[in-house]
């Protein structure tokens, strides 16, 4: 049975992802900040799941995480870094605190994680990285300016992954979107919602491309809103 590590699978895109893997048969270990979530998730899953409570901006915390899942469970065959935090605010709003927290949870997290997986998907040379991005990543906003520029350093995080593994058969995929209908655009209006992507509809399209396909090799996935 493959195994799948995702993070922020307490909700939204994350818990749609877990239960897509765990369709496809997957031990799934759910990762996130908040246990009566991760357990919620967790009790409507019909395969094998494994709770971690873990905030991944600390790094000595993903640490100890992925050494109990190696020591006590399997090896990682696929991680899929998905947490993620949104302000949107302009540069002169936002202050250091804000600041810390987007590049500690978007893209150090994501790095954390990944230095605790990639060396034995290397040894094995065998493994799946999916990336959950946005399009944020590759079209900046100024009243979403620090945002912004997390997931632009997550994409270039994400290409160097890329090429890192280029003559392996370590997989890196990376998935940009639109907005979607999740607790991180609770502040929008519902007209606006209404336009929003369903976190469902999004891990169709994503899965889709994850799924092996002979001879087919895909490494970004964008999804745009109508």
């Amino acid at each position: 049975m493959k195994t799948a590590v995702i993070t922020g699978a307490g909700s939204g895109l994350g818990s749609e992802l877990a239960y897509a893997f765990s369709k496809l048969d997957y031990k799934v270990y759910l990762l996130g900040r908040t246990r009566y979530k991760l357990e919620k998730i967790s009790r409507n899953m019909k395969g094998k799941s494994f709770i971690y409570e873990v905030d991944i901006a600390d790094p000595l915390s993903v640490a100890e995480v992925f050494r109990e899942i190696y020591e006590s469970h399997d090896n990682v065959d696929c991680l899929v870094n998905n947490a993620g935090v949104g302000i949107f605010k302009t540069l002169d709003d936002i202050d250091n605190r804000e600041i810390d927290l987007l590049f500690d949870t978007n893209i150090k997290g994501a790095i954390y994680c990944t230095k605790e997986v990639l060396p034995d998907m290397q040894r094995r040379n065998n493994g799946d990285i999916l990336n959950i991005i946005s399009n944020s990543g590759k079209t900046a906003k100024a009243h979403e300016i620090i945002y912004s520029a997390s997931k632009f350093g997550m994409r270039g995080f994400s290409e160097a992954l890329t090429d890192l593994t280029k003559d392996t058969n370590i997989r890196v995929l990376a998935a940009y979107m639109g907005n979607m209908n999740t607790s991180l655009w609770r502040e929008d209006e519902p007209e606006e919602l209404k336009s929003y992507a369903s976190p469902t509809d999004v891990t169709k399209i994503i899965m889709d491309h994850f799924l092996d396909r002979e001879s087919i090799f895909s490494s970004d996935i964008e999804i745009d809103n109508q």
